[in-house]
């Protein structure tokens, strides 16, 4: 897998503009350390999925922690597993977004985004 280093997601949030709701995120005893506010948030975010018929992703949606105009998570400190682990580079990051990453396309690795989007099933970890 390659990552890069000294890159930073500041500016991009691709990811995030595909993910509609915190990923991981979808059971109570899993939002259970969260701020009172930030259950509040995501259980009414549920609710309105259950009511409308469609996932936020479905509807086009970014995460509701997505500040579109920062491009940055508005509660970083309590963003899911998965949003920490993703490596700056690897496939899912240059795979992420309707274009995939822009700052990880500019770089050296960026060269695996065609081989991502070639790819039938999508990226590999």
């Amino acid at each position: 897998m390659t990552e890069l280093t000294g890159v930073s997601c500041d500016g991009c949030g691709a990811c995030c503009e595909e993910q509609g709701m915190p990923p991981g995120y979808l059971f109570p005893a899993l939002i259970d350390f969260l701020p009172e506010a930030l259950r509040k948030e995501i259980e009414f975010h549920q609710e309105e999925e259950r009511r409308t018929g469609a996932t936020r992703f479905e509807r086009g949606l970014p995460c509701i922690w997505y500040d579109l105009e920062t491009k940055r998570c508005r509660h970083y400190d309590y963003r899911p597993d998965i949003c920490r682990e993703i490596p700056v580079g690897g496939r899912s990051c240059l795979f992420g977004g309707s274009e995939g990453c822009t700052i990880c396309k500019d770089t050296p690795a960026g060269s695996l985004y065609g081989e991502v989007e070639a790819s039938p099933s999508g990226p590999a970890e």
